[in-house]
């Protein structure tokens, strides 16, 4: 297997962490935010929806955001055999 520029694949490893980290707790906001309107609105049935429908976007969003997990592990795991190939070489 061909293994990646070992600097250029820690800095995009460490940009999709940052990455994943920004989206997951923007999603948290945005849930609790809309849980909020509910709770403000005292229970509305259009702020109901309006929560429904953000709540389903953020499990959509979580759902890419697990897919990118995975990359980001497998990008470490690449990172991890270049450094064992690396310290066997030397």
């Amino acid at each position: 297997m061909a293994m990646a520029d070992p600097k250029a694949l820690q800095e995009a490893i460490s940009e999709l962490s940052k990455y994943i980290s920004s989206v997951s707790n923007a999603t948290a906001e945005m849930s609790s935010a809309a849980k909020d309107c509910i709770s403000n609105m005292n229970g509305d049935p259009k702020a109901g929806a309006a929560n429904e429908k953000v709540q389903a976007s953020v499990g959509r969003i979580n759902e890419a955001l697990e897919h990118a997990k995975k990359e980001l592990q497998a990008m470490q795991e690449e990172l991890e055999e270049w450094n064992e190939a690396a310290s066997i070489e030397l």
